[in-house]
């Protein structure tokens, strides 16, 4: 064998380690990725539990000791939503057509 096919050999079987420890290092990444989903939804919002029961004891606290401030602001809220859903269809055409 030639010294340049040892060497592309050589190369080759560098290349093929290092793909390897690629391949193996990416499944340990998405397996950790993969955990907290393997629950579905139920398993996210497992993980977030304390913060939803937080989040929805505030707003019930809201709707009954307020509950005029709160449908205004959830008025306000629906409000901005159709607003900004009617002019960023326009904004993103406009940016398409400059």
């Amino acid at each position: 064998m030639s010294e340049r096919a040892t060497a592309l050999a050589q190369r080759r079987a560098e290349l093929i380690e290092l793909c390897e420890l690629q391949r193996t290092f990416l499944a340990e990444e998405v397996d950790a990725l993969r955990g907290p989903l393997e629950g579905g939804l139920t398993g996210m919002l497992g993980v977030q539990k304390p913060l939803l029961l937080a989040a929805a004891g505030v707003a019930l606290g809201l709707l009954v000791t307020r509950p005029k401030r709160l449908l205004s602001a959830l008025a306000g809220g629906l409000s901005v939503w159709k607003v900004a859903s009617k002019v960023l269809p326009m904004l993103a055409r406009l940016r398409s057509q400059s």
